[in-house]
């Protein structure tokens, strides 16, 4: 019964599967809350005050408000894609680019160096949590 202690289980790239796993619950929560934004913005007589755009006329329709967390999944996508975990529309494998994936990475540290003391309980984690699972996908891919 040598696996019977479980902190042999978790070496085995475990903490990159809970980051996945938090992550799509992120944007789960985030798609929900997108969902439920617009009957509520059009109820308010103040919504119709606001100069930002409402992502129905920005242009490209449809995207999300920006914030911070859509900043470090796009971060965190571009770092994935740069490490061929993403391919390209008509790819059947992805392009490895490890130069690009290690700029996802600093910008990522750059970020969270900036924003430190600064951030809710929530992207704090968010934030470390994408850092972390890029570096490991990062040692872990040849190329």
């Amino acid at each position: 019964m040598t696996n019977s202690d479980p902190k042999e289980n978790e070496t085995d790239e475990s903490p990159q599967i809970v980051v996945d796993s938090d992550w799509k619950e992120q944007v789960a929560k985030e798609r929900e809350t997108l969902a439920n934004q617009p009957d509520a913005e059009l109820s308010d007589d103040s919504a119709s005050e606001s100069t930002e755009p409402t992502p129905e006329s920005a242009p490209g329709g449809g995207l999300p408000p920006a914030s911070f967390e859509v900043l470090v999944s796009m971060l965190f996508t571009q770092g994935m894609s740069s490490l061929g975990q993403i391919p390209m529309p008509g790819q059947e494998a992805g392009r490895i680019d490890k130069p690009m994936a290690k700029h996802s990475i600093d910008t990522l540290e750059v970020l969270a160096e900036k924003t430190k003391g600064n951030l809710s309980d929530d992207e704090s984690k968010m934030l470390t949590e994408a850092t972390h699972a890029l570096r490991m996908a990062y040692v872990s891919t040849r190329g």
